[in-house]
């Protein structure tokens, strides 16, 4: 369905912890960006891989903010 997340797993000494690093969704050729929790953001390597920067959409935003990349 064009969802991708990009999770991160382990432990933390003796407990076992797990959680999101990337959400997004691809609709109508753009790349919704749901959540970014990689560090440098996603947004340079999505362009580096060809991806036009207007077709990159921050959904975690305000519609305000969201814009493009």
């Amino acid at each position: 369905r064009d969802r991708y997340v990009l999770m991160q797993t382990g432990w933390d000494r003796e407990k076992r912890v797990e959680g999101d690093l990337l959400y997004i969704l691809l609709k109508d050729g753009k790349v919704y960006v749901e959540y970014d929790g990689i560090g440098h953001g996603i947004t340079d390597d999505l362009i580096g891989e060809g991806i036009p920067e207007d077709n990159i959409i921050f959904s975690f935003l305000k519609k305000d903010e969201a814009g493009t990349a």
